[in-house]
């Protein structure tokens, strides 16, 4: 059971600094947003599919400026079934808070779910991507 436990304790503060970055970025840096996706990642925006890296920078790059204040992350491992590699785990986050848009007053919240997959590539071991991203606002 220990090595259950630090697989879920690892993942969570995995998912914590993930969070911590992506925001961050999505609020200050959203140009260099995309380099955390593949064209392979399926990218859901409130309800709108997007298609590929490129689909989403320039939807991204089309909202205004945003301040997020994230209130809760939670991250789960999701261990492939047949293996007892956690390398090999992808990364269940999700994330709830509140977001402003350009100078609106109020806020909108939000819910935010992403899978986090090992990349394949292997000069990249140890390194996730966003393999799904779902946002809603609540």
């Amino acid at each position: 059971m220990g090595d259950v436990a630090q697989l879920i304790d690892v993942t969570s503060r995995a998912a914590e600094n993930f969070v911590a970055t992506y925001y961050k970025m999505f609020d200050r840096q959203r140009h260099v947003l995309p380099q955390m996706y593949k064209d392979t990642s399926a990218i859901v925006w409130n309800g709108n599919a997007l298609s590929g890296v490129e689909q989403y920078q320039q939807f991204c790059l089309k909202l205004p400026v945003t301040d997020h204040d994230v209130q809760s992350v939670d991250g789960q491992p999701v261990v492939p079934p047949g293996t007892t590699d956690p390398t090999r785990s992808q990364i269940l986050v999700t994330v709830t808070g509140n977001v402003r848009y350009g100078d609106e007053r109020d806020v909108k919240p939000f819910q935010q779910t992403f899978v986090l997959c090992p990349d394949p590539d292997p000069s990249r071991k140890g390194t996730y991507f966003v393999g799904s991203d779902i946002f809603r606002f609540i």
